[in-house]
């Protein structure tokens, strides 16, 4: 990180003695008071000498109980004792007091090291004690001290020359207690003898005796914050000194919880500052960071290129951003006053090599020679809207960066990242939420507000061709589009990491999911410099996509959305006390495209998971007679965190959108032997069958005459008119929507849609399909045949069309009702159910209780159905031989 954060610059023995990481921010917290003016170190790195006068005396208790269900580590700490003077020389006193519990704890316990800056600190050891059974040892006369130099952030190009001392205790036992004391004296120039700091007070091991005392110049107007429920100080004068005391008993630990947002910190602390506000911050920093004029002559000589090759300052910006990003390599010497001092811009080309301060101050000065307004702005690139709960520091930042202003946009450009090329506009600003610009006036933090700009934007289309055929290796051809800072990071890597090592990678992701895989062609990479756009293009053979279960013979293909996999990442824990951090911004989308070479039946879908955190949208569609299918998966992200007690929702959430990941084919064994297009035979000779056995009870039914219904038959209402038009209606339509309906609903009786279906393992498998299936098919064939021979009888005026009638309703009213009760029983078709299917129950009931009761009463329908199967009647003869008379009525 380009700057140091100032409250860890003094780090205290026990900062690193084998505590926990919670223990250890604590401690060198409170032993960082970043005081005042620095004194000059002396020749020794380090000397031994009595504690200081003004530190009082605080006495361990040695024989406190232990909490043994709280201890971890091994070590108890029986006192926590820092006691800091700021004022003209200031110093820091820092005291541990651990017993050892266990013989996991021998190794810290022996092990101390206090951390230093001899560029303008000076370390003095006041003992070194080992305590055995009430005896005191002092050890510090016979133990060798080591100072060294580790440069623990070498591997973050950061060299800030702290040394370390070293003391390694012999015999320390299981019982024994370590008490060690030192003073640090000095604190860095660069803050000019402001007083800020702070503590934590509580930690994640426990602690018994807590003390921490801060003295202060009397009258110094000091702010102080106390956060999470931490107690007051207890005030009081000393002399020339005010003095501010938190004591703490017996304080329990408190778990740090991992991945949470940068800005959430819910342990107990204290802090302090000398400065009023911001502005007082930025009248300290503004100094630094002025534009200067002699930049050499190799600057000189780029701006004027610029100048000729640019017109507008929207692009000369955009240059001398890439100059600084490709000229400057990033190296942070932060020694002494170097840690917050931006060196000379002159001196920055000529070594060619700076931090955060150093490329901000130049690319300021050449903006500048362009007449180009720009600021520096301090930020923290963890933090971010956590600083507006700080009181107003130096040392609340960590990066500093350049703001620029044009056309009434603002522009946030980090000069330390990868050369960035394209247009300012499509270059990747960085939000951190808040940053402290450095211009006159300013009082306040500001919002780095980049609205529509995602972090992180990708497009991953991968395609699986299978046209070779089941027993031929597939395609998989993955085309990832990277845009903005995805872009950017991936140019990145490309320029650090040879093409093949990056593709072994991406081969061995692949491979949990298709064993046997095989790369099919080097990496291919087209970048758009000028769009931000950087697309790879990798080739892979899978030798087996359609596994085939050799008992079965079901053969089995599935097209994994893998990269969309690991963006749903579930592997968090539910119960949290704190908040989890979430990537924010974040527009990713993955298209599976599959590419069949036999028809399939597939039903288009979409599918949506809405979360808090984030949304989940999927559509599947087929073309080409469903050889050609696309599934787009699309993730975006709607917060930064999510609540502690929304964890449980919204894992649930990111488990249902991980369970529409990926799309399976299931091919059946009589497949192989069937129609290519996906004919299922067994379903069809069912069909034929059940078609069979209805119209020969439906033939049955035509030649079979119900008896004459009672009462008189009325010749003067005979005749399909009337009321009697709307059920011939009816029974004209009915057939043709049957059979509608049978050709829509085709799909699931093919193999593909049957095997889905109903196959364990199958995309929408569940035991209850296959009953359904067969009920919905065995009724709209009996309905369908039915149907059609009431359309005969029903024009015949056939005497049993009315009770034909009659079943027909009752039996389309069962239907609907048993069908929607069944689909109730399976989840997936519950889901489906709407409106439109409880209005065809209703409907159904409707015509039934409208139409049954008149053509069972009904005068007209008594007299106009009357004919029978067999032949007419012949006339009746009167008694003179002559037809009836009423033979013609």
């Amino acid at each position: 990180m380009p700057l140091p954060k100032t409250s860890l610059q003094v780090k205290p023995a026990f900062a690193s003695n084998g505590l926990p990481r919670g223990m250890a921010l604590a401690v060198a917290l409170a032993a960082a008071w970043a005081l005042t003016a620095a004194l000059p170190a002396q020749a020794a790195e380090f000397r031994v000498g009595p504690k200081p006068d003004w530190v009082l005396d605080i006495a361990p208790e040695l024989d406190a109980p232990v909490p043994t269900a709280q201890i971890s580590g091994g070590v108890y700490y029986l006192l926590t004792d820092t006691q800091d003077r700021a004022g003209p020389r200031p110093v820091s006193f820092a005291r541990l007091v651990t017993k050892v519990t266990d013989s996991g704890g021998l190794v810290s316990a022996a092990h101390v090291e206090i951390g230093f800056d001899p560029s303008y600190q000076t370390l003095t050891l006041h003992w070194v004690d080992v305590i055995r059974d009430g005896q005191h040892q002092a050890r510090l006369a016979n133990t060798p001290v080591k100072v060294i130099q580790r440069e623990e952030e070498l591997e973050y190009r950061i060299y800030d020359g702290r040394k370390t001392a070293t003391l390694f205790l012999d015999d320390v036992r299981v019982g024994d207690v370590v008490d060690y004391a030192y003073s640090v004296q000095g604190a860095n120039p660069a803050f000019g003898g402001a007083i800020f700091g702070g503590v934590t007070l509580q930690w994640d091991v426990p602690v018994h005796d807590d003390h921490t005392r801060l003295l202060v110049p009397r009258g110094t107007a000091l702010q102080v914050s106390n956060r999470n429920g931490a107690p007051a100080p207890s005030r009081s004068s000393q002399g020339d000194y005010d003095e501010l005391v938190w004591r703490q008993a017996n304080v329990a630990p408190r778990a740090a919880e991992g991945g949470t947002p940068g800005w959430f910190d819910d342990f107990p602390s204290v802090q302090w500052s000398q400065y009023p506000h911001w502005g007082s911050v930025v009248d300290w920093a503004v100094p630094m960071y002025l534009p200067q004029d002699q930049l050499g002559d190799e600057a000189d000589a780029e701006l004027a290129r610029i100048e000729r090759t640019y017109a507008s300052n929207a692009e000369r910006t955009a240059a001398v951003l890439r100059f600084v990003q490709s000229q400057i390599r990033y190296l942070s010497v932060v020694v002494g006053v170097g840690s917050h001092r931006p060196t000379p811009p002159q001196r920055v080309l000529e070594r060619r090599f700076g931090d955060c301060k150093d490329k901000t101050l130049l690319m300021l000065s050449m903006l500048h020679r362009l007449d180009i307004p720009a600021q520096a702005a301090l930020v923290h690139t963890e933090v971010g809207r956590g600083l507006l709960d700080q009181l107003p520091t130096p040392g609340a930042f960590d990066h500093v960066l350049v703001k620029v202003r044009l056309a009434g946009r603002d522009y946030w450009l980090d000069p330390t990242r990868d050369t960035q090329f394209g247009s300012l506009g499509s270059v990747y600003q960085p939000d951190f939420g808040q940053a402290l610009v450095l211009a006159r006036g300013v009082r306040a933090l500001v919002p780095m507000r980049l609205p529509g700009q995602p972090s992180s934007k990708r497009e991953v289309h991968t395609q699986f061709d299978t046209r070779g055929g089941m027993d031929r290796p597939a395609r998989m051809t993955v085309r990832t589009t990277n845009e903005s800072g995805a872009a950017e990071y991936m140019r990145g890597l490309l320029a650090r990491e040879p093409h093949e090592s990056i593709q072994k990678g991406y081969l061995n992701f692949y491979a949990s999911d298709y064993p046997g895989i095989v790369s099919a062609g080097p990496l291919e990479v087209e970048d758009d410099r000028d769009a931000n756009r950087l697309v790879t293009i990798e080739r892979y053979d899978i030798a087996i996509f359609w596994a085939k279960d050799a008992k079965t013979g079901v053969r089995t293909a599935v097209a994994d959305a893998a990269d969309m996999r690991s963006q749903l990442d579930v592997s968090k824990t539910p119960i949290r006390r704190a908040p989890m951090a979430l990537e924010h911004p974040v527009d990713f989308t993955h298209i599976t495209e599959i590419l069949l070479r036999d028809a399939w039946s597939i039903e288009d879908s979409q599918t949506s998971v809405s979360d808090p955190g984030f949304r989940f949208d999927q559509s599947v569609r087929s073309y080409s007679q469903g050889r050609r299918v696309v599934v787009v998966d699309r993730y975006r992200s709607l917060a930064d965190h999510v609540p502690a007690k929304a964890m449980a929702g919204y894992l649930r959430n990111l488990q249902q959108a991980r369970e529409e990941l990926g799309f399976k084919l299931i091919w059946p064994a009589d497949a192989e032997r069937g129609h290519a297009a996906g004919v299922n035979w067994t379903v069809a000779l069912l069909s034929l069958l059940l078609l069979v056995v209805f119209t020969a009870a439906a033939l049955y039914a035509f030649r079979t005459d119900p008896p004459p219904p009672s009462g008189p038959i009325e010749p003067a209402l005979a005749g399909l008119r009337g009321w009697l038009l709307l059920p011939a209606l009816g029974a004209v339509v009915a057939p043709l929507l049957l059979m509608a309906d049978l050709v829509t609903n085709l799909d699931a009786y093919t193999l593909p849609g049957w095997s889905a279906l109903s196959l364990p393992g199958g995309e929408a498998y569940h035991p209850l399909w296959i009953p359904v299936l067969l009920f919905e098919l065995a009724a709209k064939l009996g309905l369908l045949v039915f149907s059609i021979l009431l359309l005969v009888m029903y024009f015949q005026r056939r005497r049993g069309a009315p009770r034909l009638f009659i079943c027909l309703l009752a039996a389309s009213l069962a239907y609907v009702a048993i069908h929607l009760a069944l689909l109730h029983l399976i989840p997936d078709a519950a889901a489906e159910i709407g409106p439109r299917d409880w209005g065809r129950l209703a409907s159904a009931a409707v015509l039934a209780l409208i139409w049954v009761p008149y053509f069972m009463r009904s005068r007209r329908v008594r007299s106009t159905f009357t004919r029978t199967s067999g032949p007419p009647p012949l006339p009746v003869a009167g008694p003179s031989g002559s037809i009836g008379a009423d033979a013609a009525v």
